[in-house]
């Protein structure tokens, strides 16, 4: 690149963990003339570490998990960078659901909005199977939507949190 009408070789959007691993994996294979622009007064994205003075508690905000590690760049930046200290088996949707304040939303609700979310994605793979031929009604977002309008105004109680639990399991 002609430097007299270039900022720099490579310009990365966003200081964020594909934006940092994309200029790592950049300097490595020896490409440094970079520029990261980031829209936020900190790096890391939607990673944040928060401490509360008074408790000395310690919250990890953003990225919870990293899914897989076998061929997965995330990982290996991570690992590389000793973020990680050890692989943790878990499954999607274990551990607690809590809502603002703090307050626990039951494992019974959430196992049944997980098994409606289920059946409905089953339907989803049902349908595909049944039409080879492409054709299909809707996208599946549009698809779940529905659904999950559908059930809610079918539920007589806890309606903010199905309607939390049905958004984290669609996401």
């Amino acid at each position: 690149m002609d430097s007299s009408t270039s900022l720099c070789d490579v310009i990365i959007i966003g200081a964020g963990l594909a934006g940092l691993s994309a200029a790592s994996y950049l300097i490595e294979n020896g490409v440094f003339d970079i520029l990261i622009l980031e829209g936020d007064n900190r790096v890391g994205g939607r990673v944040q570490t928060f401490v509360d003075n008074s408790s000395e508690a310690v919250f990890d905000f953003g990225a919870q998990w990293i899914h897989g590690s076998t061929d997965n760049s995330l990982w290996k930046f991570a690992k590389g960078k000793n973020l990680i200290e050890e692989e943790i088996r878990t499954y999607d949707g274990e551990g607690l659901f809590l809502r603002e304040g703090g307050r626990e939303i039951s494992e019974t609700l959430v196992s049944e909005v997980k098994e409606v979310v289920n059946s409905w994605l089953e339907e989803c793979c049902s349908f595909s199977r049944s039409h080879g031929n492409g054709i299909i009604p809707s996208s599946v977002l549009e698809y779940l939507e529905e659904k999950k309008q559908n059930y809610l105004e079918s539920c007589d109680n806890n309606l903010d949190d199905r309607e939390a639990l049905l958004q984290w399991n669609i996401r």
